[in-house]
């Protein structure tokens, strides 16, 4: 159980880290937990930058694209 328990996390971990889509975590303040560097890209921030600022007070990159939030 706990070998597949790995497998699952190692598994999230590449998908989350290598998406070419954006990818966040938040918490329930909106504010991120962690993202990924197409996400980062997307909003033009920094992993720091984004940690210290809810995700409705960054100004979005106009030429990122679409971005949807669920």
């Amino acid at each position: 159980m706990y070998d597949r328990i790995v497998q699952q996390e190692r598994t999230f971990r590449t998908v989350f880290e290598f998406a070419a889509v954006g990818i966040t975590r938040i918490d329930l303040n909106q504010r991120p937990i962690e993202s990924n560097s197409a996400f980062q890209r997307m909003l033009g921030y920094g992993e720091i930058e984004m940690k210290n600022k809810p995700l409705s007070g960054m100004i979005i990159n106009r030429r990122a694209g679409v971005i949807m939030l669920i």
